[in-house]
């Protein structure tokens, strides 16, 4: 295998009011990854 380096910055933010703080914690036209309640994503994502 080839010797490399990886960085990948990640904020990871939860709790109470973390989706309100969104918008203030982005620049303008950033993409997010959301994820929310695990059986929630398997009925509507892996049971599909």
């Amino acid at each position: 295998m080839n010797n490399f380096e990886f960085c990948d910055p990640v904020k990871v933010v939860f709790g109470k009011g973390a989706i309100a703080r969104l918008s203030a914690l982005m620049p303008e036209g950033s993409k997010i990854l959301m994820v929310y309640g695990a059986t929630v994503a398997l009925r509507k994502v892996v049971v599909r």
